[in-house]
């Protein structure tokens, strides 16, 4: 049987009545309340002793966070993409921007969106020597293989 001590602790912030209101998931658990979302994810990562998620709903993760333990995932829901943050810093991404098309050559290609170490994109070349290549973002810049 599951109970409620077994269910991970999650706060969903989202933004209502000019306040960002960090819902808890688990009965009893501390609903925060506050004018900034800087202050609605600092009061969520210091309820969540034990570890835990907090869902940015429709919000952007502003930075300048306290830090907070690799036990306690942010994923931050906006305009259609999931960006996932451990530790401060950004550890994984889902969106729209992960199959791009480019008429460029795939040895002078970059992929756009977002940088960070393990970011992989899916690259479709219609430009000399072009096909499909898998770039990785590594050490500050990226890295590619050709699959075809």
């Amino acid at each position: 049987m599951v109970t409620l001590e077994h269910i991970p602790s999650i706060y969903v912030i989202s933004y209502y009545n000019s306040l960002y209101n960090a819902w808890h998931n688990k009965c009893g658990g501390t609903n925060v309340n506050v004018a900034t979302l800087v202050g609605a994810i600092d009061g969520a990562i210091a309820a969540l002793t034990s570890g835990g998620m907090i869902w940015l709903k429709e919000l952007q993760n502003p930075g300048g966070l306290s830090s907070y333990s690799t036990n306690i995932l942010i994923v931050e829901e906006y305009h259609g993409t999931l960006k996932f943050y451990s530790n401060n810093l950004q550890i994984g991404e889902i969106g729209y921007d992960n199959y791009q098309t480019t008429s460029t050559d795939l040895a002078s290609y970059s992929p756009t969106g977002s940088v960070f170490n393990g970011r992989v994109v899916t690259v479709y070349s219609t430009g000399i020597g072009g096909g499909i290549a898998l770039f990785t973002y590594a050490n500050s810049s990226w890295h590619y293989v050709q699959l075809s």
